[in-house]
């Protein structure tokens, strides 16, 4: 016999997709870089939040298991033998994730960096920058020593400072 008491409510649930779904989805279409698998990543994300059957003990512990998941799940996906086989003729631009539409140029460029970077990198950069975590919360979260989580931003910031730089020179 199940333990109810352990189990989320549906309110619980629905309360849960309304404060992360935003989170979820930037997440996933940062590391996917498109529209369709960022949308394939968050429905098995919140297929595995409402099969989980516990409560959570905080908001933060909820939402540092659907980043973890999250980025699992973007992993999986680019490790599938499809994404791996697989060239796309088209792009899709992931301002719209970031953004509302209004924001500069130079706005849209540090968006376009990020999606460049390697995927340890933009994990990184995105829940640094984007979700405002500290390097020892990043490195709990992606289950990262200290130091590693460091050296990431680090090399992160120096690729998107390559990149911008030399989108500046294009001009």
């Amino acid at each position: 016999k199940k333990d109810r008491s352990t189990e989320m409510t549906n309110e619980e649930y629905l309360r849960i997709i309304d404060l992360y779904a935003s989170n979820i989805y930037k997440i996933a279409f940062c590391n996917c870089k498109n529209k369709y698998d960022a949308e394939d990543v968050f429905q098995n994300v919140l297929l595995k939040l409402y099969h989980e059957n516990r409560k959570f003990e905080t908001d933060e512990h909820v939402k540092r298991w659907l980043i973890r998941v999250t980025v699992n799940e973007c992993h999986n996906i680019w490790s599938s033998f499809w994404k791996r086989k697989v060239a796309f003729i088209t792009e899709n631009r992931p301002e719209a994730a970031y953004t509302d539409g209004t924001e500069s140029t130079g706005c849209l460029n540090v968006v376009q960096a990020v999606k460049q970077l390697p995927e340890k990198y933009r994990n990184v950069i995105h829940l640094f920058y984007y979700e405002d975590y500290f390097v020892k919360e990043i490195s709990k979260i992606l289950r990262l020593k200290e130091s590693t989580v460091q050296t990431q931003l680090m090399r992160g910031r120096n690729l998107m400072k390559q990149l911008l730089e030399a989108w500046n020179d294009e001009r």
